[in-house]
């Protein structure tokens, strides 16, 4: 898990510096910048900053199958059906994650769990 987090906040910083600098060549000069233009820089790069956080933190253990699952509505045992993705709208933006999806013949519930 500890590795995960090192993984992941190495990517992060990267993916905000690149961001970073992308936002600062738009900028220009420094010396003359304007206040609605350092305002513009710091929504740009947090909002992506806020977007890449959420998408990375999403895709830990995404995509991971868990035998035995049991359905959430009736008990019964569920088929592992393979990976599927979703979008989820957060605050900080649309992410996509890939996760294990489950199908129940008994009671036709398809299910996401936790990962």
């Amino acid at each position: 898990m500890k590795q995960e987090k090192n993984e992941l906040r190495a990517r992060l910083v990267a993916e905000f510096e690149r961001t970073l600098d992308e936002a600062l060549k738009e900028v220009g000069d420094l010396g003359t910048v304007r206040l609605d233009e350092v305002e513009a820089l710091g929504v740009k790069v947090g909002a992506r900053t806020a977007q890449g956080v959420s998408q990375g933190v999403m895709e830990v253990g995404s995509g991971q199958t868990a035998e035995g699952e049991a359905c959430p509505k009736c008990g019964g045992g569920m088929h592992y059906k393979g990976i599927k993705r979703r979008y989820l709208r957060m605050r900080s933006g649309e992410v996509s994650i890939e996760r294990a999806y489950y199908y129940c013949s008994q009671c036709g519930c398809g299910h996401f769990p936790p990962g």
